[in-house]
């Protein structure tokens, strides 16, 4: 079971990465709450939720008549089309309607399309953020881990933990980015870590299988 290491800042590397969160207005509670989510325990629609990082950018939206009144729509073969490449050949099974957690589209059978009119919008802001960063990716002979250190924080200090039960740091006062990222990569073992896993299938694609909280 031979090991390959991978180039952390490798496209593909990062896509995998990213594609294996959910979207959320401050840290994911399935993931950083809850330590993680396998598919094999996943209903539908949480699988759909979690696809909505993917599939929500191709959502068209047009204004209807007012400035805020709009309609969206996504064509059904969009979201098959990704939902097979993330989670497994001929896996989709059509529903009624779709969403992110934020916005619902409902299945018009006539055009084979997700749509919703109304007000427009996903928005929201949250003091508490999570930044998280790839720091291994490994492939072997049946699949690809990926592991990320995750660090929090708000306006008040840096936190090991989604419940901020331990305070790590509560001097410095640049958030940015860039600042975040260099306290994890020097940090990185006093904090949490989570393995993201994709299993090489027969066909040579690899899907999506778990997230899971590993310390």
């Amino acid at each position: 079971n031979q090991v390959v290491t991978l180039d952390i800042t490798n496209g593909n590397v990062i896509s995998l990465f990213n594609k294996a969160h959910y979207t959320s207005i401050g840290p994911s509670a399935p993931l950083y709450r809850d330590g993680g989510y396998k598919v094999s325990d996943m209903s539908n629609d949480e699988k759909i939720v979690l696809l909505s990082r993917q599939w929500y950018p191709e959502v068209q939206e047009t204004i209807t008549g007012t400035d805020t009144s709009y309609h969206y729509e996504l064509d059904e073969e969009v979201l098959r089309n990704l939902y097979n490449s993330f989670y497994g050949v001929n896996t989709y099974q059509s529903v009624s309607s779709i969403s992110n957690g934020c916005l619902t589209l409902t299945l018009d059978s006539q055009s084979g399309k997700y749509v919703y009119d109304g007000t427009g919008g996903c928005g929201g802001t949250s003091n508490f953020q999570v930044q998280e960063e790839i720091i291994k990716a490994e492939k072997y002979s049946d699949r690809i881990e990926i592991i990320g250190a995750a660090l929090y924080y708000d306006e008040n200090g840096f936190y090991k933990d989604y419940n901020k039960k331990e305070v790590l740091d509560t001097k410095i006062t640049d958030v940015s980015e860039k600042v975040i990222s260099e306290y994890i990569n020097i940090h990185q073992n006093q904090l949490e870590k989570y393995l993201y896993t994709y299993h090489l299938d027969k066909d040579g694609f690899y899907y999506f299988d778990s997230a899971s909280r590993i310390n």
